[in-house]
């Protein structure tokens, strides 16, 4: 079955909520130490929301270069 394409105003509204992870990664990315268990559960569904929206690659024209390096910091953060 086929996914319909997001509309330009869903892509815009999709990056926005993206934009609340990408707000909640770099402030658990900038915590000193290691983070407690709600923390790690936190910053790994926040990384994965961003990673389903770079495989769904309907964004358009939303600028999504810098979350790899983003979500590689948080992995790295959470295994910590």
């Amino acid at each position: 079955m086929a996914v319909e394409s997001r509309t330009s105003d869903e892509q815009n509204a999709a990056y926005a909520r993206a934009g609340d992870s990408v707000t909640v990664l770099t402030t658990l990315n900038a915590v000193s130490g290691s983070l407690d268990a709600d923390q790690k559960l936190e910053i790994k569904r926040n990384y994965e929301h961003l990673e389903l929206e770079i495989a769904n690659d309907d964004l358009g024209s939303n600028n999504v270069s810098s979350w790899a390096a983003l979500i590689s910091a948080a992995k790295t953060k959470e295994s910590a």
